[in-house]
């Protein structure tokens, strides 16, 4: 409402370009919901499985399929950007508008990956609260400060700045906040093994070791180093001893 309010002050050509601009903008929210949707249920079920390899593996990738598309989006968008503005108007001015406040927006919608892909990893992981906190701090809260206090009497394109800026905070907030978490489990899991292991519950204890075990493997970069020069094919095998349990 804040940011509306001030975007309003500009005149009816800058609230009609804000308006067409939120219905083309949607095509990404829409799909960034979707991405972030799908973390949250894939984690959940893996973490209540114990499966953190899966875990991790699942973010890893959900981020990167949203990332790609998120990139590919601001492309297509940006490129269509006077045709699709004028789906929904024929005013030149409102045109003109409408594509500097997405010259501003579109570039960073990968920004707002990381929000969304990692506070839906963290949700499903139990951490409701905190990544709650966060979006609500660094995009809302910080949204009102940038247009109430820090640019009061700001230009339109210094207005719009406030979404990429809190975009900016939030996801740094958010990647750092998540990596943080992941190593608490992990060391939960590593103190979870001990316990087991004094308590002599050995097959306890195995479970627990193959999950770190998964973990730091999906963690650790592979290389392979030629010395030769030649190009070569590589086929691997990856071998499990069956665990504890399944016998």
């Amino acid at each position: 409402m804040i940011v509306q309010a001030a975007l309003n002050g500009f005149g009816v050509d800058t609230m009609a370009a804000w308006a067409a601009f939120g219905k083309i903008d949607s095509l990404f929210w829409m799909i960034n919901s979707a991405f972030g949707i799908a973390a949250t249920t894939f984690v959940g079920q893996n973490f209540g499985a114990g499966k953190m390899d899966r875990v991790r593996k699942g973010t890893r990738e959900c981020l990167g399929m949203a990332l790609v598309t998120a990139i590919l989006l601001s492309v297509i968008l940006m490129s269509a950007g006077r045709f699709l503005f004028g789906i929904f108007t024929t005013d030149a001015n409102v045109v003109e508008i409408g594509l500097s406040m997405m010259q501003i927006i579109s570039p960073t919608y990968f920004l707002f990956v990381f929000i969304e892909v990692y506070s839906g990893a963290l949700r499903a992981q139990g951490h409701v609260i905190v990544t709650t906190a966060m979006t609500m701090i660094g995009i809302c809260v910080l949204r009102v400060v940038w247009v109430t206090w820090i640019v009061p009497d700001g230009t339109l394109s210094q207005i719009v700045a406030c979404y990429p800026i809190t975009w900016l905070v939030s996801a740094v907030g958010m990647i750092i906040y998540y990596h943080y978490k992941q190593k608490k489990i992990l060391d939960y899991l590593e103190g979870k093994m001990r316990e087991a292991s004094e308590k002599m519950d050995y097959e306890e204890a195995a479970s627990y070791r193959d999950y770190i075990s998964a973990v730091k493997t999906l963690n650790e970069t592979q290389r392979v180093t030629m010395t030769d020069g030649k190009d070569m094919d590589v086929i691997c095998l990856l071998y499990t001893s069956p665990s504890p349990r399944d016998s």
